[in-house]
């Protein structure tokens, strides 16, 4: 009969770990492509006012990492533009710039895209109803404040009333790549998700747990579980003020993977707490109980040593 006696706490218990792992598979995923640097050539050849000119280079890209938010995958890439360039303005983009008006080309490159991530496979025809890359025309008027963005404005007109024409350009196709799992990286925004879990699991623990023995709650009992509750109900905006004040933001050390399971464990805490005394190991309940507060506690005094050192 004793084996028997933590049985159902052990299956709920055994379930919550199976949900926390499927959790994070699910939600808190990165990857990593099997090339994460490349260099593509571009060419852009104009005419401005009756002389050509060409804005050529090497587009340099970069993967930065991934992250997971609500089932959604994000990989982040940088690009840079190196361009050979000894023209009179300070950037070689500018085609001319004076006190009354700026006329400039951009690359407009998407560096996911050239980079084979099929999450930017339709990046320019998504956001831009482009079949793909083409230069970006910048035009300003100070003295009209006139743009090529204007609603009003006619592109086509405005730039044939400047003398600007756009003759020829060329990209590199997007190379091929793959993408593989690369680990488990906790954020703030996937939070709740954890505290629901947990939540779960009291909630279960409270219906199918059985009392073998009454146990009254005393003063500092109902603190902590108060204390339990306000940690894990309020998760986001704690996680998203611990992390203003101590600095800790992104995924990549060990001290915000952990924050931001805090709340998860202060719920589970509780939950393991309930069990423990309602099988009367009442000692060992009241500190687990605390266990999430702890956590809490001790995550505030080693980030303020760090920072201080």
């Amino acid at each position: 009969m004793k084996n028997k006696k933590f049985l159902v706490p052990g299956i709920l218990f055994s379930l919550l770990i199976v949900a926390f792992v499927v959790t994070s598979l699910l939600c808190c995923y990165t990857t990593k492509p099997d090339i994460s640097k490349g260099e593509f050539p571009f060419s852009i050849t104009y005419e401005y006012k009756g002389e050509t000119g060409t804005l050529s280079g090497i587009y340099k890209c970069e993967y930065l990492g991934s992250d997971t938010i609500f089932n959604e995958h994000n990989r982040y890439w940088i690009g840079e533009s190196i361009i050979e360039y000894d023209g009179e303005y300070d950037i070689p983009n500018i085609v001319f710039q004076d006190e009354t008006m700026t006329l400039a080309i951009h690359e407009f490159i998407e560096p996911g895209y050239f980079m084979g991530d099929p999450l930017y496979a339709d990046w320019y025809s998504k956001h831009y109803d482009l079949d793909g890359p083409q230069p970006s025309i910048e035009y300003y008027d100070y003295i009209n404040e006139i743009s090529l963005g204007d609603e009003n404005v006619n592109r086509e007109e405005l730039l044939e009333e400047i003398g600007f024409k756009l003759i020829d350009y060329s990209y590199p196709e997007p190379i091929e790549n793959s993408f593989s799992f690369s680990g488990i990286e906790f954020q703030a925004d996937n939070v709740p998700i954890f505290v629901l879990v947990s939540f779960v699991f009291l909630i279960l623990c409270i219906i199918f747990v059985r009392k073998d023995k009454e146990y009254k709650y005393s003063i500092l009992d109902k603190i902590g579980i108060a204390l339990n509750f306000i940690i894990a109900i309020v998760a986001l905006p704690f996680i998203s003020f611990f992390c203003w004040i101590y600095g800790i933001v992104g995924g990549e050390d060990v001290m915000s993977q952990i924050t931001y399971n805090t709340p998860f464990v202060a719920i589970t805490c509780l939950a393991l707490s309930v069990v423990l005394r309602r099988k009367g190991v009442r000692k060992t309940g009241f500190f687990i109980q605390f266990g999430g507060i702890v956590l809490f506690i001790l995550l505030l005094i080693i980030d303020a040593i760090a920072e201080c050192c």
